[in-house]
């Protein structure tokens, strides 16, 4: 499941159905937002998207690119970022 968070040649976010764990595909998520930004009379791109990471282990250059990519091409304006560092 982590490999396939941090493959930046797919497109499309990742889901996965697991015993304890669950990851929704963000494209799904941001369909959502859209449809009720626009029902609302709101411009879908006005409405700010915000992403909990969690603690995940990668290069620093690897974070970097993801997080680059989930706000460009995701539209994520702000990160949640969890440390596990006191």
């Amino acid at each position: 499941m982590i490999r396939e968070l941090w493959d930046a040649g797919k497109q499309g976010g990742v889901r996965f159905e697991g015993k304890h764990y669950r990851l929704g595909d963000l494209a799904a998520g941001n369909a959502i937002i859209d449809a009720a930004a626009a029902g609302a009379g709101r411009e879908p791109r006005a409405i700010r998207r915000l992403l909990n990471l969690g603690t995940y282990e990668a290069p620093a250059r690897e974070m970097a690119a993801e997080l680059a990519r989930l706000a460009l091409e995701g539209g994520i304006s702000t990160f949640i970022v969890t440390a596990n560092d006191p």
